[in-house]
């Protein structure tokens, strides 16, 4: 009942119900693929692994928002934008396009990046302001769909779920050092 009731009001309400039931249905979507990524890192990782889900940035910093996912590890730190699109798409230059049959549509859009680049900009000016020294990358990870290209640049590393892991612990393997209990502790308490 309680879900009826404001569909209910924005379906038949004079105002601009289609935006809103698109935003109740994206967030909806997004907790179903933020659930499946926390899940996955949840299964292949120890407690050595902090997973911070929904961390929010301050609407002082360009508008605020929040970080899906960041995962700390005893080397470093990833930034997890979650997206649960459907569908194959193909990445270039910086944008998304999503694989329709009919080509003649404008399907460009470059969202998913644009946030990956403020929560990294978010995450180095909290780390730079607490004076820690730490490795840390941005990831846009696709919970739900495929990824047919990547060409050009994206400053973003962009990867399907199925990749995730993999591609965290071989980077892993590339850093030589473990960060110290202390730098773990001082990350933390930044991030409080």
């Amino acid at each position: 009942y309680l879900a009826i009731g404001p569909l209910y009001y924005f379906l038949f309400h004079k105002s601009n119900h289609q935006h809103y039931i698109d935003i109740f249905i994206n967030n909806l979507m997004g907790k179903k693929g933020e659930d499946m990524i926390s899940f996955i890192l949840g299964k292949e990782f120890d407690d050595k692994y902090t997973y911070i889900r929904n961390f929010p940035i301050v609407k002082e910093f360009k508008g605020g928002g929040d970080i899906d996912g960041i995962l700390l590890t005893p080397k470093g730190i990833f930034i997890l934008e979650v997206k649960f699109y459907s569908g194959s798409f193909r990445i270039d230059q910086g944008y998304f396009y999503k694989n329709l049959k009919n080509t003649s549509k404008n399907n460009r859009f470059n969202r998913p990046i644009w946030q990956a680049k403020k929560q990294h900009e978010y995450i180095l000016e909290l780390l730079k302001k607490n004076d820690i020294t730490c490795y840390f990358r941005s990831l846009v990870v696709l919970a739900n769909g495929h990824i047919t290209a990547i060409n050009g640049k994206t400053d973003i590393y962009i990867l399907e779920k199925s990749e995730l892991v993999n591609f965290i612990k071989k980077d892993m393997t590339q850093l030589p050092n473990e960060l110290s209990y202390e730098t773990i502790n001082q990350i933390i308490h930044s991030l409080v």
